[in-house]
């Protein structure tokens, strides 16, 4: 099972002005490490559903929208997630007067078709599938199972998905309410916090719970 590239991510949800990101000026005078940071902007090509273009430098991936902004690192490990962080908190503090009402830590993975485990396979084989193709006169191209789980400190939402080429992925979505009174820094510094604890749930539940076997990055 391997984790899916851009899944590993933060998520701060919100009022958001998409146009002060596709300034190059701005992002290299407040975000870029230094002057000589490279800036790339790049739309979405083959998704006519998707126009958010994806802001690249110092080796993190902006996805902004007018309702959330996504930081992705090159990367999907912990340590480059907590960079993905770190940037969250500059936005934060420049941009403070923009409601933020949630912040998310994510990680994906994905798993062929071949590999999966009699768990999973019963899991995403529901009893009415077949069913639900003869009476169509169709087949069932994807199936999710959808799990919200309480956790102390977060919310939990899990995806179990199985896709048209029957691989399944794997979506893990740490979630946390922010309220009026809150600082938004402060939460994404206590959310930052439990990063590595949150990256060692996921392969504790992709293992113990499904029976799947993360491969090593």
């Amino acid at each position: 099972m391997k984790s899916i590239q851009d899944s590993f991510s933060v998520v701060m949800a919100g009022s958001w002005n998409p146009g002060i990101f596709t300034r190059p000026e701005w992002l290299i005078e407040n975000l870029a490490k230094n002057n000589e940071s490279d800036i790339q902007i790049a739309m979405p090509l083959n998704d006519p559903n998707n126009n958010t273009p994806r802001i690249s430098f110092d080796d993190q991936h902006l996805f902004v929208n007018h309702g959330n902004i996504r930081i992705a690192p090159g990367t999907t490990d912990v340590g480059s997630l907590k960079k993905s962080c770190e940037l969250s908190k500059t936005i934060l503090t420049l941009l403070k007067h923009t409601p933020v009402v949630a912040l998310g830590i994510n990680f994906a993975y994905q798993e062929k078709s071949e590999d999966l485990s009699e768990k999973v396979n019963q899991l995403l084989t529901p009893v009415d599938e077949a069913e639900l193709g003869i009476n169509c006169q169709g087949v069932v191209k994807s199936t999710k199972v959808v799990r919200k789980i309480a956790l102390q400190d977060a919310v939990l939402n899990l995806d179990i998905s199985k896709l048209e080429d029957k691989s399944v992925t794997l979506s893990f979505n740490f979630h946390r309410e922010i309220l009026a009174e809150d600082d938004p820094v402060r939460v994404l510094n206590d959310v930052e916090s439990m990063v590595d604890k949150y990256f060692e749930l996921t392969k504790e539940i992709c293992t113990k719970v499904f029976d799947l076997q993360l491969d090593e990055e």
